[in-house]
């Protein structure tokens, strides 16, 4: 068979390609260079208002290296001050490695501080936290059984919320929804694409709180608020869509709806919205980590101040 030269020449491109690229696949020996400065403390609490004070303390691990089973730290000296002053300090959790717990209940209006002293590892403070004074004021409107979410027969429901003018000004609030079925508790909402918050930059994030049961969350400043007469509508799945559908096609439906709504601190608002954009799974093999914030002096962690409440919508 004769070839004429230009097909010659492009069979030759293409193994000269190929080549390259087998050969580029080799293993390779990597060096990776890491700057660590020790194990430190990793403080975590949730200061709600009304609720007893409760923080996760563990520490932190060279990125280098097997992974430790167990990063609790239980044998800390955890103290918290209120208004300046020295309040309580907290016990270790009999359950829970690294659990912290205490009796009293966080204020509204109080600013808190929490230390923590453990033998062998840098003491840790937090920045002074103060406790939001009040949770937004709304009318809750349902609208059962719509369709709006393209491409899905799983029931849900549209949701109004209206804010009273009485929301404080220049504060964040969080806003998620839970469905309760026979056997199951589902959270799910999506925001309604056509009466959504100001698409602006400070505006709105969403986060996934995998220690509460409602997870899926949506933050957003209370600046970015439309008229007290428009509402922030959300679609929520309605149906049980964890297990499958019935011989006609139809869904559980739930028997129980409740929405958790929390004023909180704007430093939970950016911590948030950063942490929506750091890499998991694979990804960590190609995109850099991007930065985080924290508010504790001589380690890591976050504390933050929030006012909850949870209203069952009818």
């Amino acid at each position: 068979m004769i070839l004429s030269s230009r097909k010659f020449l492009t069979l030759a491109t293409a193994y000269l390609v190929c080549g390259l690229l087998i050969s580029s696949c080799r293993e390779r020996e990597l060096s990776i260079g890491s700057e660590y400065d020790g194990d430190k403390l990793v403080l975590w609490s949730n200061l709600e208002a009304g609720r007893p004070i409760k923080a996760i303390l563990r520490r932190s691990f060279n990125p280098i290296g097997p992974v430790p089973e167990n990063l609790g730290v239980s044998s800390a000296n955890v103290n918290i001050y209120c208004d300046g002053k020295y309040y309580t300090t907290m016990r270790a959790s009999k359950d829970t490695p690294g659990e912290y717990l205490s009796d009293s209940v966080v204020g509204e209006g109080k600013t808190y501080v929490i230390m923590a002293e453990q033998e062998g590892l840098t003491s840790i403070k937090s920045d002074p936290i103060t406790i939001p004074s009040e949770s937004p004021i709304v009318r809750i409107k349902r609208e059962r059984n719509v369709s709006k979410l393209p491409g899905t027969n799983i029931p849900q429901d549209l949701i109004s919320i209206y804010f009273e003018q009485s929301v404080v000004s220049n504060s964040y609030i969080s806003i998620s929804f839970l469905s309760y079925f026979e056997k199951d508790t589902l959270a799910s909402n999506s925001p309604v694409s056509d009466n959504h918050l100001a698409n602006e930059e400070d505006c709105h994030t969403w986060a996934r709180d995998k220690s509460s049961p409602f997870f899926q969350q949506f933050l957003f400043s209370t600046q970015c608020l439309p008229a007290s007469t428009t509402p922030v509508q959300f679609l929520v799945v309605s149906g049980n869509y964890s297990r499958a559908p019935g011989p006609n096609g139809e869904y559980e439906k739930a028997r129980k709806m409740e929405i958790k709504i929390a004023t909180i601190e704007k430093i939970l608002f950016d911590f948030r919205k950063l942490e929506a954009t750091q890499p998991e799974g694979l990804d960590n093999l190609v995109l850099l980590p991007q930065p985080s914030l924290t508010n504790i002096t001589g380690g890591y962690g976050l504390i933050f101040g929030s006012n909850t409440k949870v209203i069952e919508i009818q």
